[in-house]
C-alpha cells in the first residue's frame, strides 16, 4: 500500500517507492562516458513533458539530483533523471539552456 500524498493528480509515490521504481527501470539509462553516477537528493518537483498524443502536461516528478555535492548537481542541472510520481514512469532527458 504506498504512504503517498493524495491531491489533484490521485495518489503520488512516496519518495521511497520513486527509488525503487528508478531502480527497476535503471538497465534503460544511459550516462555517456560515465561509469557511475551519483545522485546525492530528490526533490519533488513539477515538469512540462509531452504525452504520447501530443498533449503538453504538467506532472508531479520525483527528480534525482545528480553529482555527490552543490557544484557537481549545478554543473549537472540540465539532467533531469525522475520518476513520475503518479505513473512510476521514467524520465529521463537534457534540457538545454532557455536565456
Amino acid at each position: 500500500e504506498s504512504s503517498g500524498e493524495k491531491g489533484r493528480f490521485g495518489e503520488l509515490l512516496s519518495p521511497e517507492e520513486a527509488v525503487w521504481k528508478l531502480q527497476e527501470q535503471a538497465a534503460f539509462l544511459y550516462f555517456e562516458g560515465a561509469g557511475r553516477v551519483s545522485a546525492s537528493e530528490i526533490t519533488l518537483e513539477y515538469v512540462v513533458v509531452i504525452s504520447a498524443d501530443g498533449k503538453i502536461l504538467v506532472t508531479p516528478v520525483w527528480r534525482f539530483l545528480l553529482g555527490e555535492d552543490g557544484d557537481e548537481r549545478n554543473f549537472q542541472r540540465q539532467k533531469i533523471l525522475g520518476v513520475d510520481a503518479v505513473t512510476g514512469e521514467l524520465i529521463w532527458e537534457e534540457r538545454g539552456n532557455t536565456l
